[in-house]
């Protein structure tokens, strides 16, 4: 496994790359914007901004930094607890469950279908992907880009019912990859639970496994074991 200066360094020559770009093109797709990526097996969040001269340095963010997820995490939680207190409700009573889309352990193919899928079912939604994007800082073009894919046309209901899991791995083909895996838990069954765990540390009390069907989490019990 790769160390976080290692990762730090293929994102530095990554994001050195899109500052070459012309400066036309550079401003029309990355033009003072911020990025970051999670690295799930380090647990470790680095982030970095394109400007208008170039990019700037890959560094590692900290727990409250923008771009961090516990920084956002936590700003959530806030928001619950002070609605709750705003309620009247004793001291504890709400309980924060976090849906989280499991695929652990699949081959390539089934866990992007897995993944995929639910993502295009949650950003196909007027307003609901918006409201996701703009919590994340996210730049809500991919949307409108992901709506105007010829396979949902005329679609009014879940895109799931209707598309077969390769036409929906099509369409999710158009979600930047932060959109679809920094909040699943994908991979090895360890690096699943250290996914669940930040959810934990983020202040979920119950977490309810979506995406893969029972007989499919075998790995993930076995680790818990």
């Amino acid at each position: 496994m790769a160390t976080a200066e290692e990762c730090r360094e293929a994102l530095q020559a990554l994001t050195a790359r899109l500052g070459e770009m012309p400066e036309k093109e550079r401003s029309s797709f990355f033009s003072n914007r911020s990025i970051s990526t999670h690295v799930t097996d380090l647990d470790i969040t680095f982030v970095t901004r394109i400007t208008d001269t170039g990019a700037e340095p890959v560094t590692e963010a900290g727990p409250d930094d923008p771009g961090s997820p516990y920084a956002d995490q936590q700003a959530a939680l806030d928001r619950v607890l002070e609605a709750d207190a705003a309620a009247g409700r004793p001291l504890g009573s709400v309980r924060v469950y976090a849906t989280v889309v499991v695929a652990c352990e699949l081959p390539t193919d089934e866990e992007l279908a897995v993944v995929g899928a639910r993502a295009v079912t949650y950003y196909q939604i007027p307003g609901f992907g918006e409201r996701l994007a703009a919590v994340n800082g996210w730049d809500p073009e991919p949307l409108t880009l992901l709506r105007s894919h010829p396979l949902l046309n005329g679609i009014r209901g879940s895109a799931d019912s209707v598309l077969t899991r390769e036409q929906l791995v099509e369409v999710a083909s158009l979600l930047p990859a932060a959109w679809t895996g920094d909040a699943a838990a994908i991979g090895s069954a360890s690096a699943c639970h250290q996914v669940f765990q930040r959810y934990r540390e983020a202040g979920a009390d119950e977490l309810v496994l979506h995406g893969s069907a029972p007989d499919r989490l075998g790995p993930l019990f076995a680790q818990a074991d």
